[in-house]
């Protein structure tokens, strides 16, 4: 019932109850380069083309994730403790959304009794989201029968599908809650940044008329503030981490996803490292791993290092507040966490 109250009728919305086929190699399309053993700087971006940014983030971001997905996967399984703490704290009864979810790994910290739809522009990403939701739905079951306790409410009933986020499939004013984590820093120009804030906006609840935004209770979705969604975006101010970005750098950037190859292999064996894959460039990784990950499979003989260019734009301090005022919502508080910019809003109460 959750999912029919959340999913928009007149909307494409993918048939979530299919896992997609396992993750393939995509086509060079992505725009990989062989590249020796070392770490690769990260370059400015070229310009995007404004008369086509959905050509450009299709070779700079999505091309790039639907290749690189199994491999950006086994690095990303610890849920950022600031964002596991927004979603512990949501009622229950609550309905949710997770924009841009990747593997899904935030869905498990989705309170028993909550029920959330994760979705992504990556289809391979959202095959492995899906996978990991079974294998929890599993687990669960297995639990169940295994005890003699009564069943408790879990969170296995929670989906994932492939939707565009600047088209998102799903009702208006639904949703109790949003997270979109690391996601509209990949859009190319303003415009779409804002359009993205707007499109997760619109499908939360309304904040009531007298809300006024004084109400801290607000964060939770309920107190008459209405839905609110956490967002999260690569900070430019990084002046203390090893990139050195800082303040009046450049904002557009081309960040490498460097897959080893080979001699990545050989340093495992030698050194004893557990992870022979690096990430180069990349602050998103869990717990502050820097470039280090784990490859999702060995490499092939004979290959080379791989490196992916993925389209940035960092936020310098106080931008995500203003692009969240221009898509018609009000912030109800913001911070900086890891190397990113983050904030919780609702949308603007009506006049």
């Amino acid at each position: 019932m959750a999912a029919t109250q959340l999913a928009a009728g007149d909307r494409n919305v993918a048939d979530n109850s299919v896992i997609p086929s396992e993750p393939a190699a995509t086509a060079t399309s992505a725009a990989a380069t062989t590249t020796p053993s070392r770490a690769t700087p990260s370059n400015p971006a070229p310009a995007p083309d404004t008369t086509n940014p959905e050509s450009y983030e299709a070779q700079h971001v999505h091309q790039v994730y639907n290749t690189i997905a199994p491999h950006f996967s086994a690095t990303r399984h610890k849920p950022w403790p600031v964002v596991a703490a927004y979603l512990a704290s949501r009622p229950p009864g609550s309905l949710g959304l997770d924009v841009g979810c990747g593997n899904g790994k935030y869905l498990s910290c989705v309170p028993p009794g909550c029920f959330a739809l994760a979705c992504d522009r990556s289809d391979q990403l959202v095959g492995l989201a899906a996978r990991s939701q079974q294998r929890t739905t599993t687990t669960a079951a297995a639990a169940t029968q295994s005890s003699s306790q009564q069943p408790q409410p879990q969170h296995q009933n929670n989906q994932a599908l492939v939707a565009d986020g600047l088209a998102l499939p799903f009702r208006d004013s639904r949703a109790d809650f949003a997270i979109c984590i690391a996601v509209v820093h990949h859009m190319s120009t303003r415009t779409r940044r804002v359009a993205a804030l707007s499109e997760i906006l619109r499908c939360l609840t309304p904040p009531g008329p007298s809300f006024d935004g004084s109400d801290l209770g607000a964060e939770s979705g309920r107190a008459g503030g209405g839905g609110t969604v956490m967002i999260f975006v690569w900070a430019l101010e990084q002046s203390s981490s090893r990139r050195g970005w800082g303040e009046g750098g450049e904002q557009d950037l081309l960040v490498p996803w460097v897959m080893k190859g080979d001699h990545g292999r050989e340093k495992k064996k030698k050194g004893g490292k557990k992870g022979p894959a690096a990430a180069a460039g990349d602050g998103q990784e869990d717990k502050r791993i820097g470039q280090d990950g784990e490859e999702a499979s060995p490499p092939a003989a004979g290959k080379p290092d791989q490196t992916f260019q993925r389209y940035y734009h960092l936020y310098r301090e106080g931008e995500l507040e203003e692009d969240i005022v221009a898509a018609h919502g009000r912030v109800l508080s913001s911070g900086y966490d890891r190397d990113n910019w983050w904030a919780v809003a609702s949308r603007a109460a009506p006049s």
